[in-house]
């Protein structure tokens, strides 16, 4: 935990947009980000692995909230470059936050508020957002 990551400082959307020409109205573009598929919870456990992510919640859930709270403040910050983005939807969450992996009362202490704000600094860039889990949840 505690672990930093380098954050962009600006985003280019030449990629994104000659593809958006390309497609006019016959597709949809979706875009994963964060450090993982896109979820706090997920960031976490590819940062440390998923058992010691678990342990740690279990053991040490203030530690892990910190560090999950880091993620997020650093995922809105990043958030806020991609205003203007042609991106049609975000799709976030990630395997790690299914059920098949933790328990519903572990996804709303850990995933659920973090989730909440990323989703809500998306929507402020105008994105529709897309929670994909994998799994039986």
């Amino acid at each position: 935990m505690g672990e930093v990551a380098p954050r962009p400082i600006r985003a280019d959307f030449t990629k994104m947009n000659a593809v958006k020409d390309r497609l006019r109205d016959k597709g949809i573009i979706a875009h994963t980000r964060s450090r993982g598929p896109g979820q706090s919870w997920q960031s976490l456990c590819i940062l440390m692995g998923t058992e010691k992510a678990i342990l740690a919640a279990c053991d040490e859930p203030d530690n892990v909230h910190e560090s999950a709270g880091n993620n997020i403040a650093d995922d809105v910050k990043t958030t806020e470059l991609w205003k203007g983005t042609p991106t049609d939807m975000v799709e976030t969450d990630g395997g790690a936050g299914s059920n098949t992996v933790i328990s519903p009362t572990m996804f709303r202490e850990f995933c659920l508020p973090y989730d909440r704000r990323q989703n809500e600094a998306f929507h402020a860039c105008g994105l529709k957002v897309v929670c994909h889990l994998c799994g039986d949840s």
